[in-house]
């Protein structure tokens, strides 16, 4: 078995992605990685293959390096239930580099996939464990402080936790608010039917309020149309986020539309003929994400745009007949008073320090998520 690094996706080989464990995720693909690369001009990315005696690709990994300190974090909203002495000295000073495999700007599994009828599940991340040491020591000029493998669901964790073998910690970041679909609901009313009466009202109010909104179904020229506006709302969200590792622009979102088509969906809201907010989402057969949003705060309460557009990915979720629909992390409150609950996701990092990795491993326990209260809006169960 053979790893073999490029600091390209140009260079990368040709990849059944359908032999692959991705499923139908759209962010597996050539385009992707090339657009992502050439908006991402200040990392350095590095592609990893995994070949079997054959030279056949069974293995692929997509990382980039980034520079980060802790002006890149609010820490006021560290997204962890850390310990106060502890917050204060991981962010004190932050001044390093870190080798970064999945993507800076979704949730869920989007750095790694393996040919599970070439390789088992164990030996695929230990080999992706040893690959991600090798490369931060012999693929980057400026070496990085630390590994980051990012991000792993609960059903998947068994398999991912055989890379803890290669000396990498785990730990749990703050949960993706995750909702199940129910086949019964065909359309928004089925939905408020099996609601308890206070949450009932909460979406009839929110929906009144911002009745005078209309949403707008945007192609790539769209976008453009509108991208300084964009750019101006995106901005305005980001400021708040937790962490600011890196960020997209309309340009990209207009490319994004271009290179997926139908499985992007970008909705413009204007209010008296102004944009005044934008959501995104991929669409996959059963799954639809939330991705990207933005708003004018002076809307967030007058006309609860903010809540609206939580709803709106629910009416989507269920006229696309999806059986899931993830709305991210942050907000928790709020997305479980529409129905999603949590799931908490693992991550892995190492320092390329090995004395340095010994003595942080312990750290990375007292690192838990966040815990906010979760609110039941159903009168039972959903199936």
């Amino acid at each position: 078995m053979k790893t073999k690094f490029y600091s390209s996706i140009k260079e990368v080989p040709n990849i059944d992605w359908t032999s692959m464990n991705i499923g139908d995720n759209p962010l597996f693909s050539f385009q992707i990685f090339e657009l992502l690369e050439n908006i991402q001009m200040a990392h350095t990315f590095c592609y990893i293959t995994i070949e079997n005696d054959i030279q056949e690709v069974i293995g692929f990994a997509r990382t980039q390096l980034i520079p980060f300190n802790s002006s890149q974090i609010l820490s006021q909203h560290f997204p962890c239930d850390a310990n106060p002495n502890l917050k204060q000295l991981l962010l004190q000073k932050i001044k390093v580099s870190i080798l970064v495999c999945g993507s800076l700007f979704a949730c869920g599994e989007n750095g790694f996939c393996y040919n599970p009828n070439k390789i088992n599940s164990a030996k695929a991340y230990q080999v992706l464990g040893k690959a991600l040491k090798l490369a931060s020591k012999k693929h980057f000029k400026n070496k990085p402080t630390f590994i980051l493998i990012k991000e792993f669901f609960p059903e998947t964790t068994p398999n991912s936790d055989h890379i803890k073998t290669e000396n990498y910690s785990d730990l749990f970041i703050d949960a993706n608010m995750q909702m199940h679909i129910p086949s019964h609901w065909n359309n928004f009313e089925d939905y408020l039917k099996e609601l308890r009466t206070k949450f009932r009202s909460k979406a009839k109010k929110v929906i009144k309020k911002s009745k005078d909104i209309e949403l707008v179904d945007f192609n790539s020229q769209d976008i453009l149309k509108h991208q300084n506006e964009i750019d101006s709302l995106y901005s305005s969200i980001l400021k708040k986020a937790y962490f600011k590792i890196g960020q997209l622009n309309a340009f990209a979102f207009a490319e994004i539309k271009q290179v997926l088509q139908e499985q992007f969906i970008f909705t413009g809201y204007f209010f008296e003929g102004r944009l005044i907010g934008f959501s995104s989402g991929i669409l996959t057969k059963n799954k639809l994400e939330a991705f990207h949003v933005g708003y004018n705060e002076e809307f967030k309460n007058s006309n609860n745009i903010y809540q609206s557009m939580l709803y709106n990915y629910l009416k989507d979720a269920i006229d696309f007949k999806v059986s899931q629909l993830q709305l991210g992390r942050t907000s928790e409150t709020i997305k479980s008073g529409i129905g999603a609950q949590p799931t908490h996701m693992k991550l892995y990092i190492r320092h390329r320090n090995s004395i340095i990795n010994f003595i942080i491993s312990p750290v990375t326990k007292w690192v838990k998520p966040s815990i906010n209260e979760i609110r039941t809006p159903f009168k039972k169960q959903v199936n």
